[in-house]
């Protein structure tokens, strides 16, 4: 069981790491798709507190939660 949470929190941080561009302050994200990443950042955060955790270890069956769908704000 602690090899299969190491491996949640791995994965799960490597989500979060893959996000950390679209929160920079300079990154152009309007306030709603920032808001959208820093709530799928949470929910993230918060997984191996979830009922049911680690799952599998953080493969297919666990319930990731979805990636929002964002853009960058065009600056021109």
């Amino acid at each position: 069981e602690p090899a299969r949470f190491e491996r949640l929190r791995a994965e799960r941080d490597r989500r979060i790491a893959a996000t950390d561009y679209l929160i920079m302050p300079d990154y152009p994200l309007n306030d709603t798709y920032r808001r959208m990443v820093e709530y799928y950042r949470q929910a993230l955060r918060d997984l191996p507190t979830k009922e049911g955790a680690p799952w599998d270890g953080g493969g297919d069956a666990t319930p990731w939660p979805a990636m929002p769908a964002v853009q960058s704000v065009r600056l021109s």
